[in-house]
């Protein structure tokens, strides 16, 4: 199924919104428990702001460009990204399944962990949308 170059920027958008909330629920839902809950969650959204900042805002940037210098108009809706980069995501999904499955780290550093993970993602997730929104009106 093709769609409009700017529908890509939307999808991303969505595909990268999907797991970073998935990650802060999985890690609020058990920080919130905790004693020093708010302490938790301001290490694990100001450390996920600094791994946006030195790793996901280059990835998220090379996504952008991958999709303008795309040829066409209309391109296969999950062309966005490139094999390698879902490959990637299966992985990291199947290694947090396992840590969390066989207990490797504990809980309350995982949870931290999560919420370190969710915060690059939703913010890349948020320039995508921007990105796409100002797309369409051009």
């Amino acid at each position: 199924m093709k769609v409009a170059k700017h529908y890509l920027y939307i999808f991303s958008a969505l595909l990268w919104t999907v797991p970073s909330f998935m990650l802060y629920r999985k890690g609020l839902a058990h920080i919130v428990h905790e004693q020093y809950a708010w302490f938790k969650i301001a290490i694990g959204i100001a450390s996920g702001v600094l791994f946006f900042v030195l790793s996901f805002r280059k990835i998220s940037a090379q996504y952008i460009q991958r999709i303008q210098n795309m040829a066409g108009n209309k391109q296969a809706f999950y062309r966005f990204m490139p094999l390698r980069t879902y490959i990637i995501m299966l992985f990291m999904i199947s290694l947090g399944f396992s840590i969390r499955y066989f207990g490797v780290v504990p809980i309350t550093y995982y949870s931290v962990f999560l919420l370190s993970m969710g915060t690059p993602l939703l913010i890349s997730a948020i320039r995508f949308a921007i990105v796409g929104v100002a797309r369409r009106k051009m």
